[in-house]
């Protein structure tokens, strides 16, 4: 559990993975906002202040809120890839809750990347892990809140605000912040993900097949897993 302190969202720093991402957003704005272009050498001196800020500790609340908070945090952050939801909500989980062990949560992520709805998956995954099916309910509306949310107020305005310089700017820089967060991930899981030479190789295959063909992801994990039941067996 102790590895996981090596804070996914970035491997130099404590700095929470939310902040991260906001800041990037906030260096998207600044580097394709039209009005700000002239400015972006000094207003992004300004970014690494906002590291600063002090989040809302959850710890005093009944657990069923603090599930719905938390996931009602990674909902309203999931930017690019539902992998994003391992450095929203894994340092929480594991380290200032203590909810489950390192490996558990990859487990569960895991699962959930074999079904459809993995975001869902995993959220659940952890609310029973940790408060029964109240907790699983609690995760599951926490994270399907925000997009519900979002979508249903801003539906009818999409065509606009698609192309909003402002908004297409915070995304770049939000999406480029996901990417470094999942690479973080990568580094952060290594040592639970690769006990031995032959994860090592069904890593490396995957990749290749990955690379090399369109293969069906939730196939590709699938095969993988029975690969490692047949290892087990012989």
């Amino acid at each position: 559990m102790h590895l996981y302190r090596n804070r996914i969202s970035n491997v130099f720093t404590d700095v929470n993975e939310a902040l991260i991402l906001l800041s990037a957003g906030l260096a998207g704005i600044i580097l394709y906002g039209p009005a700000l272009k002239k400015t972006t050498s000094t207003l992004l001196l300004l970014i690494p202040f906002s590291f600063s800020v002090t989040t809302i500790s959850l710890t005093g609340f009944p657990v069923l809120m603090q599930l719905f908070l938390e996931f009602l945090k990674a909902g309203s952050l999931m930017f690019g890839t539902g992998l994003v939801i391992i450095p929203l909500t894994g340092p929480d989980v594991v380290d200032a809750f203590e909810w489950m062990s390192y490996k558990e949560f990859f487990d569960g992520v895991t699962l959930g990347q074999m079904t459809p709805g993995p975001v869902m998956k995993t959220a659940a995954f952890v609310g029973y892990k940790v408060a029964g099916i109240w907790g699983a309910i609690a995760a599951f509306t926490g994270i399907f809140f925000p997009p519900f949310v979002v979508v249903t107020l801003l539906a009818p305005f999409f065509r606009q605000i698609r192309k909003n310089p402002w908004l297409q700017g915070f995304l770049k820089g939000v999406k480029a912040g996901a990417v470094g967060a999942i690479l973080a991930v990568v580094w952060s899981m290594a040592a639970t993900a690769f006990p031995d030479l032959l994860t090592v190789a069904i890593a490396v295959t995957s990749f290749v097949v990955i690379l090399k063909s369109k293969v069906n992801l939730s196939l590709l994990v699938v095969g993988a897993g029975g690969l490692g039941v047949l290892t087990k067996l012989l």
